[in-house]
């Protein structure tokens, strides 16, 4: 343990530290864990595209990070607490929440087609799930069929050149540190409205 935070890098895994992280192993070519050399162009690329893509816009059903159930949460603390400062900060995480989306969006991009097909998959057994449940069952292995087709194609298929897979992490390195910059502007008038 370190200073009592857990192990070493343990708090580099959290929060604003974790966005910033990972910001810079998405475009590092040279570090082991850096997105180029460990997700090289292909299938493992693919993978973890599309898991990102899944964790931001499908988990929990709320999209984009859940950054907008967050925000509701500070209008309804607002609210209750009395303390209208808080919608402000809640604005700010509508903010955070229209970029995660956008980053979401960038992950599978639309000129693309089959990530941009992958992408609509995923977001289409979601909505299946949610609205019919089991009843969509038939419908879901239609597009867990379709997306294990687009999986097995990335072997020997991979739909972007190297040059235009770094520009992609390039632009996703981007995103993330604006993410990253706009997050902390509102913990900081988070922790102001704490004092």
């Amino acid at each position: 343990m370190q200073n009592g935070f857990g192990p070493k890098n343990f708090r580099s895994n959290f929060g604003l530290s974790a966005l910033e992280k990972w910001a810079n192993l998405l475009a590092d070519p040279k570090d082991a864990r850096g997105w180029p050399k460990f997700f090289p162009p292909g299938p493992r690329l693919y993978q973890a595209l599309t898991a990102t893509f899944d964790q931001i816009e499908n988990r929990g059903g709320g999209g984009s990070a859940l950054r907008g159930l967050y925000a509701d949460f500070l209008d309804e603390a607002a609210s209750i607490l009395r303390k209208s400062a808080l919608n402000n900060v809640a604005g700010q995480f509508r903010e955070s929440e229209r970029l995660w989306g956008k980053l979401g969006a960038a992950l599978l991009p639309d000129s693309v087609p089959l990530l941009k097909e992958a992408k609509r998959l995923m977001v289409k057994r979601r909505t299946l799930f949610e609205k019919k449940g089991l009843a969509a069952r038939d419908e879901i292995r239609a597009a867990d069929a379709r997306l294990a087709e687009i999986r097995a194609r990335m072997d020997y298929e991979f739909p972007l050149s190297a040059g235009e897979a770094a520009d992609l992490l390039a632009n996703l390195r981007e995103r993330v540190l604006s993410i990253h910059a706009a997050e902390a502007e509102a913990i900081r008038a988070l922790k102001k409205l704490a004092r």
